[in-house]
């Protein structure tokens, strides 16, 4: 399974700009025969917590990826603020190249530090979707800090990604948290992070980079300031898991019974 991993640079709160960009990427990336594009969180804003400017009401930002996704006849997964309900959250979708839904997914770990949960709406739903019948799980940043929602979607999935907005200043954690994730559960960690400086004067470096169910960072087939292109071999997963079989030794039931008693 082939990804191209977009480092976006992001304009902030400009989706006219970013747009343009974006567009200007997916012509370099029609010369590659690729399953998936992916870009980071809040793809046309980047993380922003001015909702009423940034947040889509009538879904824009999904029915341009739709349309862009059947132009150049590529998978998409992506990220919006969307007001759904009365309420901002902050949302990945996936679409297929015919421009199908295939899942979206709303951020359960809101960054309060930057007071997200403020602003947004936390969700509650672990989703994955089937793609050549292989599960694919969707997160979001900071919930990568949080192994819980890993280990249950590594219980369906052999493929989990996290789009981000993740700060040159915390790189180390990003790095290792996406790594100790892909070793623990056994799974292809995929992360995809912007660049460039925000409105808030975050720097961003290029880091979207894919770990392997062992924790080995894959090499790119092909590398560019903009985005990197990586294969996958999805056998791995089974040959690891049935090697070493950790998931076997879990005592989920045990662990939720700690943290029962502990909260009391």
């Amino acid at each position: 399974m082939k990804f191209a991993l977009v480092s976006l640079n992001q304009y902030w709160e400009n989706k006219d700009l970013n747009k343009k960009r974006i567009n200007k990427i997916v012509e370099k990336l029609s010369n590659y025969k690729l399953d998936w594009v992916i870009f980071p969180e809040m793809t046309l804003t980047g993380f922003s917590m001015n909702c009423d400017k940034i947040a889509d009401k009538n879904n824009e930002t999904l029915l341009w990826f739709k349309e862009l996704a059947k132009n150049i006849k590529i998978n998409i997964i992506f990220g919006a603020a969307v007001l759904e309900e009365d309420m901002y959250k902050n949302k990945a979708y996936a679409v297929s190249a015919d421009g199908e839904v295939l899942c979206e997914y709303s951020k359960i770990h809101l960054f309060s530090i930057a007071k997200e949960n403020i602003f947004y709406k936390a969700g509650e739903q672990v989703v994955y979707f089937n793609y050549k019948n292989t599960n694919i799980g969707l997160t979001i940043c900071y919930d990568l800090r949080f192994p819980e929602l890993y280990q249950t979607l590594s219980k369906q999935c052999y493929i989990i990604i996290n789009i981000a907005n993740w700060p040159a200043a915390r790189k180390d954690h990003w790095l290792t948290l996406l790594k100790a994730r892909a070793i623990e559960n056994q799974v292809f960690l995929i992360g995809v992070n912007r660049t460039g400086i925000d409105g808030n004067n975050l720097s961003y470096e290029k880091s979207s980079i894919i770990y392997s169910p062992n924790g080995e960072l894959l090499k790119p087939d092909f590398k560019s300031r903009e985005f990197d292109i990586f294969e996958i071999e999805l056998s791995i997963v089974d040959k690891i898991r049935s090697s070493f079989p950790v998931q076997n030794d879990r005592r989920g039931e045990l662990y939720a019974k700690w943290y029962k008693d502990f909260r009391k």
